[in-house]
């Protein structure tokens, strides 16, 4: 991705914003600021509303949280570096719990890991490139006057 880290990371850790770009989610709201300790809800396309915590934030380089399922918990770390190509994501899944449960859940999510993230590769490289055209729209009308 083409866009400066602190642009990508606030709009990374934006909860409200993830099932814009995560496949697997209907929605998903956080009830405090994004930090660690922090706690949210997510809910899958065929599930209820599961429970999920932040626990590590580091500003413009990564975060993690768990999600709480019926006897089992989603452990993601999701981690960001800037190369000179552009910045690269890196998500991570770990699944604790008894084996046999939502294991249908976590293939899917495994599955549509890769999609989701050119989704949010294309949401963001677009938002960008739009405020950077409205931005130069306006700066051209002003001299024009």
């Amino acid at each position: 991705m083409n866009i400066p880290i602190d642009s990508f990371f606030s709009k990374w850790t934006d909860v409200s914003f993830w099932n814009a770009w995560d496949i697997n989610l209907r929605s998903a709201w956080l009830h405090d600021a994004f930090d660690k300790g922090s706690q949210g809800k997510v809910m899958f396309e065929a599930h209820n509303r599961c429970p999920f915590e932040i626990n590590w934030v580091s500003p413009n380089y990564g975060y993690a949280f768990q999600i709480k399922l019926f006897l089992a918990t989603l452990h993601f770390r999701r981690l960001v570096e800037v190369t000179e190509t552009g910045i690269c994501v890196i998500h991570e899944l770990r699944y604790s719990g008894v084996p046999m449960f939502n294991n249908r859940l976590l293939k899917k999510i495994v599955r549509n890991n890769h999609q989701s993230l050119i989704r949010l590769k294309c949401l963001l490289e677009e938002e960008h490139f739009r405020n950077k055209i409205s931005y130069i729209g306006n700066t051209i009308t002003a001299k024009a006057s």
